[in-house]
């Protein structure tokens, strides 16, 4: 049987392993060069624009099953349809939480475009610019990431 992992030039080889590049797409890999004597040669990895997109779709669906659940939401439906059958959603205190619940978000959903709205208009005037305005966001961002105000 041979050996392909310790044949020559593999990892226990006697130069040990070789240098490998990092992985880039396909698109901005350089030009072959042509290999003098002295040049040490390295192994490459490439990976096409589609395959790193697709890559990247994959990680975010992960991430997303992580963060939210499974998407298969047919147990849930099926409490539903029970609640419906049984009358739940018929009794006064749910009627209440339920329209509670919807005009919240509907406030919320006003603040957040009258929010966006000043942002915007802000955004124009130049308001952001303002080194003060800088200062007081970056402290901000630290005191969030940070979980303390800059210097404490």
């Amino acid at each position: 049987m041979v050996d392909h992992i310790n044949q020559a030039g593999g990892p226990n080889s006697v130069g040990g392993p070789k240098k490998v590049d990092q992985v880039r797409p396909e698109q901005s890999r350089p030009a072959k060069a042509e290999h003098t004597p002295h040049q040490v040669r390295t192994d490459r990895a490439t990976i096409s624009a589609n395959a790193a997109e697709v890559a990247r779709y994959q990680e975010m669906a992960e991430l997303h099953l992580e963060a939210f659940g499974p998407s298969d939401r047919s147990a849930k439906l099926d409490e539903v349809r029970q609640r419906l059958a049984a009358g739940y959603y018929d009794r006064p205190d749910v009627v209440e939480k339920i329209a509670g619940t919807l005009v919240e978000g509907a406030a919320a959903e006003t603040a957040r475009a009258s929010d966006l709205e000043t942002a915007k208009r802000r955004t124009e005037d130049g308001f952001y610019d303002k080194p003060e305005v800088m200062d007081k966001t970056a402290e901000n961002v630290l005191r969030r990431v940070l979980g303390r105000s800059p210097g404490e």
